[in-house]
């Protein structure tokens, strides 16, 4: 396991990524409009609108940072639990 943030929010010593501030920006992006789309498909599915939905509330930098490392010829199998 690579820890890069300390408990208090700074880069762990020698653990810096050392992403441009544009992909950082962009990962952060990313995570904000995951965190949306789950709020609205919550919403959704209480209305009884669709049917199940998983939702990732407080697990969108894990989701965002695992698609963030594929690469072009990676395939996805998404599960929940």
């Amino acid at each position: 396991m690579v820890h890069v943030l300390e408990d208090d929010g700074t880069v762990a010593a020698g653990n810096d990524p050392g992403l441009p501030p544009a992909t950082l920006l962009f990962l952060y992006e990313q995570m904000v409009q995951v965190r949306e789309f789950d709020r609205r498909m919550l919403m959704l599915q209480r209305q009884g609108r669709i049917g199940f939905y998983g939702p990732i509330l407080g697990q969108e930098a894990a989701t965002v940072g695992s698609v963030a490392a594929l690469e072009a010829r990676d395939w996805i199998f998404p599960a929940l639990r």
